[in-house]
């Protein structure tokens, strides 16, 4: 309504990826500016005709921004400034006496018609639809070593901070080992995969801290007792294997 072309440059997007034509040969409309900034509202119905939401960012490469428009705030306060007194009057009793949600629609569209707006700026790219296509592999191949590279940064510190954990952990073993050997034992009785692993886990690192023949002989004897224990859970003895803490 308010001559903004960019809706008609998306579903020109949608429209023309088609089996019957040749991308190469498709030729763009002139481009609106300000396209991809409209790649978050408008994203999803792209992907509802089964095309990148980059592809909006892509023919909106070096094109300019969405040209300024006045704040609805500001065309109302002005419009009110051009009406006269009669006129205000007549519009508080209508507002007062008859539908309140009509008239104020009325007088929205009457404040965006008295509104002079320019034509929405436009830019010459002639590119074809393949060309455009291209470009979005381009940046959703970026975007994805972005994001693998941000989830390899993530690991690296939450595996640094798990570490640090351990140690402050493993210092903690060396003054009361027991404590920790009564800690793997109850989580083997808890039954469970992950309990199973965080108790070889736990005489692992108790066998690291408290080093030697003693930490070797403190947890195979204990790893032992509860195979003993529980001499039906295969994982338990599984896990325990796995640690080379089972003979």
């Amino acid at each position: 309504m308010v001559g903004d072309l960019r809706a008609l440059y998306l579903f020109w997007l949608c429209a023309a990826d088609d089996d019957y034509e040749d991308p190469n040969e498709i030729i763009e409309p002139p481009v609106p500016h300000g396209l991809s900034e409209t790649m978050n509202c408008t994203g999803e119905l792209l992907e509802f005709f089964g095309l990148d939401p980059l592809l909006l960012v892509a023919a909106g490469t070096a094109i300019e921004g969405a040209p300024t428009t006045a704040p609805v705030d500001q065309l109302v306060s002005e419009w009110i400034e051009s009406i006269d007194n009669d006129r205000a009057k007549n519009l508080l009793e209508n507002f007062v006496t008859k539908d309140t949600a009509a008239i104020k629609a009325s007088l929205l569209a009457e404040i965006r018609d008295s509104t002079k707006t320019d034509a929405w700026p436009t830019t010459e790219k002639k590119r074809s639809l393949q060309a455009i296509f291209e470009q979005a592999d381009q940046l959703r191949s970026a975007e994805i070593a972005k994001q693998v590279r941000k989830a390899e940064t993530k690991a690296k510190r939450q595996a640094a901070k798990a570490e640090l954990e351990r140690r402050e952990r493993m210092k903690q073993m060396v003054k009361d080992p027991r404590k920790w050997l009564r800690e793997a034992e109850n989580l083997a009785d808890a039954r469970g995969t992950d309990n199973y692993r965080a108790a070889a886990d736990i005489l692992a690192d108790l066998r690291e801290a408290v080093g030697g023949q003693d930490g070797a002989d403190i947890t195979r004897n204990h790893a032992a007792h509860l195979v003993k224990k529980h001499p039906t859970l295969t994982r338990l003895k599984s896990s325990l294997r796995k640690r080379d803490l089972l003979a």
